[in-house]
């Protein structure tokens, strides 16, 4: 990347390649107009929740519908929204809650900006901004 772009921008840079290259690995799962606007070190954590929602949407019937419609930063974690059927009812549908869930626990322990093992952090004082930052990342200026 090009030495007078700013760290700010190198991460969103990094982020929207990370959607682009998760958008046309899932394009079942993720919408043509997904992005990925959280940390680059969740890239591997939504890799590995899409594989396993493939895994199970194969046993499923072809008229059931199942989008990641928007995945966002929150207190810290990653939050994963999605759009679903609701005519079904079954334990597919109970592993694809399970599945997101341990993804969004997993973001609370990994660092947004590197994906090495991190801490939930309070990264401003006096307020109530939090991100889960391994040491090195927490030391970083933006």
């Amino acid at each position: 990347m090009s030495s007078n772009l700013t760290k700010w921008d190198q991460r969103k840079s990094a982020s929207e390649k990370a959607g682009h290259l998760l958008k046309n690995k899932y394009p079942d799962i993720l919408p043509a107009n997904f992005c990925f606007p959280v940390g680059v070190g969740w890239k591997n954590i939504m890799d590995d929740l899409c594989n396993s929602v493939q895994d199970v949407l194969k046993h499923l019937p072809q008229s059931f519908y199942f989008k990641i419609y928007r995945v966002k930063e929150k207190f810290g974690g990653l939050r994963v929204h999605e759009n679903l059927s609701d005519s079904f009812s079954n334990n597919r549908l109970t592993l694809i809650y399970l599945l997101i869930e341990e993804a969004e626990k997993k973001s609370c322990k990994t660092c947004k900006y590197c994906g090495k093992p991190g801490t939930l952090r309070n990264t401003a004082p006096k307020s109530i901004m939090h991100e889960t930052l391994c040491d090195e990342c927490n030391g970083k200026p933006l």
